[in-house]
């Protein structure tokens, strides 16, 4: 696993112990991790699909429950997803041919709403743990709303910059987050770039966003 898509679920705050949460926007439908096929992701329970780009190396569900600690059949079980704080929707990382680190991450999560008043204080929380590190920082950071299939997310942008140990600074990436509140949950896009410019990036981003449908 990649160290962006370590850095991406350690950022969103994945939560390996359960807790029960008491959520009052629900639905009938039953709560999973959502299917892939033929390069879509889809949820019927949050009611949404979208295309992801098929050369990156998704993670299966035998590595999402090593990850947090959890058996598979656990991962599968309605009981078990109800009580998750957060849900691990869909973790992938893109390589580059002759490199065993990831260059680019895409995550998909859905967290409990919780002490979250808003989509943006969601944001807030999400980075103010990197904002006082005097190690990795971010710079540029530009916060905003789009639209994709009649449905609002909340957006922020950043570039992240390492402090060298000879006290020089290097650019090391650029994040971009897309958060929008479903049934009791703040679901969330996350990607990450090594090597583009924001620009750059946003012409793989908007691929996925884009093709984000609202059932």
């Amino acid at each position: 696993m990649g160290k962006l898509l370590k850095w991406t679920i350690a950022a969103a705050g994945l939560m390996i112990v359960l807790v029960f949460s008491a959520c009052t926007e629900t639905n009938d439908r039953e709560l999973t991790l959502g299917t892939r096929a033929n390069g879509i992701y889809a949820n019927e329970y949050f009611a949404f699909s979208f295309r992801y780009p098929q050369e990156f190396s998704v993670l299966n569900t035998a590595d999402i429950g090593r990850m947090l600690g959890l058996r598979v059949y656990r991962l599968s079980d309605r009981e078990t997803l109800a009580q998750l704080r957060m849900l691990p929707l869909l973790f992938a990382d893109y390589y580059h041919e002759d490199s065993e680190e990831a260059i680019r991450s895409f995550t998909l999560s859905a967290e409990v709403v919780g002490e979250f008043r808003n989509e943006a204080a969601y944001l807030q929380a999400l980075v103010e743990p990197w904002s006082e590190s005097d190690i990795v920082f971010y710079e540029d950071v530009v916060t905003g709303t789009a639209q994709f299939s009649g449905r609002t997310f909340h957006t922020k942008q950043m570039r992240e910059v390492a402090q060298t140990a000879d006290g020089s600074r290097l650019v090391s990436g650029y994040r971009m987050f897309f958060v929008t509140r479903m049934y009791g949950y703040y679901v969330m896009f996350a990607f990450s770039d090594t090597q583009n410019t924001a620009a750059d990036m946003w012409l793989w981003v908007e691929e996925v966003m884009v093709s984000f449908v609202n059932e």
